[in-house]
This record gives structure tokens, C-alpha cells and sequence, in this order.
């Protein structure tokens, strides 16, 4: 289901990426479909090591988005579920609201019944007092509150949510007993968070629950990027389930019964970030050489990854084209393939290139280079190229195009200046 879910997603999400870059503010996740990722046997080494050397009782379940590779730790040893089963019940009631079969408006009153200790803000308010049920999801999401979750149970029983729940595949549905005493595995936490990731994507009310899970205390899973998560606390259970919106965004979810142990959590996280995203994002350093083609007055600029020059691939045509008839460059429909195609014959009179696409200043700092999975042809001969977007615009390696365009390079070092002629 998640698979089914992911190649129309995609497609939807390639048809406008490439020419219109979402904003981080906006986007969830986007994701290509072209790729070949997955762990080496050392990198999982590396994070085995990290994971074994927490202790005993830790599972992990990774998923790369993109590519859909998987890795798992321990992945059926079996723990309380504590708070985490709060996502997926909550997720179940913004379904129904979807469908016509919940009012999110309708009030229900706090009665002694419900009241319950451990985590949450209800608890400490008055018998009596009146919440929403979208007050009542945002406080079970938000403030992981056990008396919103009691009352959300009353109103849409545990057998609804099994039924609902086993459509998701859990592998061990009978562990969800009655949904807040259950257990869980690492592999049914990654089962959930797909659906999560799924629903957050695909229904009307995925947004917000998004926002709600995007604000949640107690971060277990640490990233520099941001976060959708839900975690569990209770004794012997210390668990977070997440959406890492990361460059090469992943799903994770890390169980333990280690109560309280934040630092299992920020190393095992760490060592993931690191290694998922390592081959992915690399350093975009301003190069402080200018390029001009054929003498012009006019120089683009680029970035340097790896000691290599990578230019913006739309100025580079645009430089490259005097009479706009020297290259052309295509992206096709699938979003995903670049072509660049050579005029017939060049011109080797020299006429001012269109400069309106150009930059006119070097860049100042350097950027996150994000590698892309496209596929680049030149004459529809396959171009083995890396492909990197900076700042929202693609970038080729200069080398490699202008060997496949026939262009010669000459560098002064003095100057800063690389020349690209015929």
C-alpha cells in the first residue's frame, strides 16, 4: 500500500520540482523515483556499532523514502507501546472526520471518569470543562495527554480503530490489545509511520496533522532538519517514531526500555543522519574563478564540490548562446531526465550572449549541494554526470558538459577566469 501510495505521489510532486522548487515552510517530502540507495555492509557496521554499544533492548526500523530501502535492528523484540499508539488512533479519527463520520467541532465534557495521571494538561483542569474533538487530538499529539486520549476512546471505541488498524498490515495485530496497553515491535512502528507519512500526504486533514506532530516536546529523535514525530514514555518504554524531512528524507523509529535515555537516541539518530545523508548533500563552495565563452564581458559563476566545478546548467546555456542556437536544453515530462541537444553549426563571430538569466556577482557562501538521481542526455547519448541542486537551481559538473558539447577549457589560474571555447 505504501509502494501504491509512493509512484502516485511521485508523480503528482515531479510534474512541477523541477522548475518550481517547494519551500521548506511548504513541503512535507519530496522524493525522486530514480535511484539505487541503500547501506553498504560498513556503514551498517557503523551504525550497529552505535546501536550495540547503547546496551540491550533498542530496536530500530529506517526507511529512505526515495528508494524505499529499509533497515532493521532487533527489529520483533516486543515493547509497551506507551504514547506512541496516540499517532495512529488520532490519525484514525482525522480519517473518519474525512469521511463525513466525525464532527471535529462537537464538544465533549471532562467527567471524573476520564481523569488519569502521567503525562498531559487536562488532568490538571476542572471536572467539567468542554473540549473540541480537534482540542482533544491536538492535546493527545501535542501534550501526548492521557485524560484527551481517554476521552477520545470513549467516543470512538477501540474496536473501530482495530478494524482500521488492520487494513494498515501491522504484523503483530493482536498486540494492540486495547490500544493504549499494547505492545509494539520496531517493524509495526515503521508500519505505522508509513501509514503516518502516508495519510499526512494524501488526506485533507493530513496537514493538520502534521503541524501537530511537527510540535511535540520531548525530541528523542534529534536532526538538523525537521521532524514529524510522536514519541512513548512510560517505564521501561522510551520510544520516538518520525518523518525526517532531510534532504533525503527517511522515516525512523527507535524503541528502547531504556526509561529516559536521551543520549541512545542522539547517538543512534546522529550516526543515521550521517550516513543517510553523507553520499546526498555535500558543500557547494563558491568557486572564485568566473567563466566567459569566447571572450565575453559577461561571466557566470559557479560552486566548487569535490575540487570540481559545477555551473547552473540554465546560465551555462544561456552563455552558450549567442544567436540562441548553440544548445538547447530540456527537462522531459518525467521530471526527472535532462537533454541537451547541439545546434548543427556554431558561429565563430563573436555576438554579446543573452545576459538576463545571468548572475553578475559571484556567489558569497557556500551552500548545500543536494544530488539528484536525474538522468542527463547529450544527442541522446547518456551522460554520466552527477547532477547537484543548490539553492533551488541545478547544477552540472562543468567538465563533463563541455566534453560531451565539444568545448575546449582553458583556466588561468592568475585571472580566475576559465575560458570556454570552440
Amino acid at each position: 500500500m505504501f509502494q501504491s501510495f509512493k509512484r502516485y505521489a511521485l508523480f503528482l510532486l515531479s510534474l512541477f520540482y523541477l522548475v518550481n522548487p517547494i519551500s521548506n515552510s511548504d513541503r512535507l517530502i519530496y522524493a525522486n523515483t530514480v535511484s539505487n540507495f541503500s547501506f553498504t555492509k560498513e556503514e551498517i557496521n557503523q551504525i550497529e556499532q552505535v546501536i550495540k554499544d547503547c546496551g540491550n533492548g533498542v530496536s530500530v526500523f529506517y526507511q529512505d523514502i526515495i528508494s524505499g530501502y529499509s533497515y532493521t535492528y532487533n527489529a520483533e523484540q516486543k515493547y509497551f507501546i506507551a504514547s506512541i499508539i496516540k499517532a495512529p488512533y488520532c490519525m484514525y479519527i482525522y480519517k473518519l472526520s474525512s469521511e463525513g463520520k466525525c464532527d471535529l467541532d462537537k464538544k465533549y465534557t471532562y467527567a471524573s471518569r476520564h481523569q488519569s495521571g502521567g503525562t498531559g494538561k487536562i488532568q490538571f483542569m476542572k471536572v467539567g470543562t468542554s473540549f473540541s474533538m480537534r482540542e482533544l487530538l491536538e492535546y493527545a499529539i501535542k501534550y501526548s495527554d492521557n485524560v484527551a486520549m481517554n476521552m477520545i476512546k470513549e467516543a470512538y471505541p477501540v474496536d473501530g480503530y482495530k478494524k482500521y488498524a488492520k487494513t494498515l498490515g501491522l504484523t503483530h495485530f493482536e498486540d494492540i490489545k486495547n490500544a493504549t496497553n499494547g505492545l509494539l515491535t520496531a517493524k509495526d512502528a515503521g508500519i505505522y509511520i508509513q501509514a503516518i507519512y502516508q495519510f499526512i500526504n494524501e488526506n485533507p486533514n493530513g496537514k493538520e496533522l502534521k503541524t501537530l506532530m511537527s510540535s511535540t516536546s520531548n525530541p528523542m529523535i534529534t536532526s538538523k532538519y525537521p521532524v514529524i514525530r510522536k514519541y512513548g514514555w512510560a517505564e521501561q518504554s522510551f520510544h520516538d517514531i518520525a518523518i525526517v524531512d532531510a534532504p533525503r528524507p527517511y522515516l525512523l523509529c527507535i524503541l528502547t526500555n531504556h526509561d529516559g535515555d536521551f543520549t541512545s537516541f542522539k547517538k543512534i539518530s546522529n550516526i543515521i543522519e550521517k550516513i543517510s545523508q553523507e553520499s546526498y548533500c555535500k558543500t557547494a563552495t563558491p568557486s572564485p574563478n568566473c567563466i566567459l565563452y569566447r571572450g565575453s564581458n559577461t561571466p557566470i559563476y559557479s560552486y566548487e564540490i569535490n575540487s570540481s566545478t559545477y555551473v547552473n546548467i540554465r546560465e551555462l546555456e544561456a552563455l552558450l548562446n549567442p544567436t540562441n542556437s548553440s544548445i538547447q536544453i530540456q527537462w522531459n515530462t518525467d521530471g526527472h531526465t535532462l537533454s541537451i541537444n547541439k545546434a548543427s553549426t556554431h558561429s565563430d563571430s563573436h555576438i554579446p550572449p543573452d545576459t538576463t538569466s545571468l548572475k553578475n556577482s559571484p556567489s558569497s557562501k557556500p551552500l548545500e549541494a543536494i544530488k539528484k538521481d536525474y538522468k542527463v542526455f547529450c544527442e541522446n547519448t547518456p551522460l554520466h554526470t552527477d547532477v547537484y541542486q543548490i539553492d533551488g537551481n541545478t547544477y552540472l559538473k562543468l567538465r563533463d558538459i563541455c566534453q560531451a558539447l565539444d568545448l575546449s577549457i582553458k583556466l588561468d589560474v592568475d585571472k580566475h577566469l576559465i575560458e570556454l571555447f570552440i
